[in-house]
């Protein structure tokens, strides 16, 4: 994997992907952490990424985003207020990119696929 890709990509993304993380664990150093190892995650699975599937912010958020969960569980928290909130777009970061912005409205589009089910 290429070096300068993977920073290009946590340049273009890792705000995004840390403050979703960071509003869902509410723990800043662990939202770090967790970001770092999504992003170390997706490196390793690049080569098993296909685009029929979601564009590459949706997939770095889904991966971001079951590790959150999993922190969560694994720490006792309930997380279902914090995505309720995300997914009807009542909490946006307080300043976003117009990048991050279509990436935190996938996001909310995912997640209320996700509650519909």
């Amino acid at each position: 994997v290429d070096p300068a890709a993977v920073g290009e990509l946590y340049d273009r993304y890792g705000r995004v992907v840390f403050g979703v993380v960071q509003r869902i664990v509410d723990d800043p150093q662990v939202a770090g952490e967790l970001t770092a190892e999504a992003f170390h995650v997706a490196t390793k699975e690049a080569r098993s990424y296909r685009s029929r599937g979601g564009t590459v912010p949706a997939w770095l958020l889904g991966i971001a985003l079951r590790m959150a969960l999993e922190w969560c569980r694994a720490h006792g928290r309930s997380v279902f207020d914090d995505l309720s909130g995300l997914a009807s777009g009542q909490q946006r970061p307080v300043e976003h990119s117009p990048g991050e912005h279509r990436a935190m409205e996938q996001l909310r589009l995912a997640l209320r696929r996700v509650a519909a089910r």
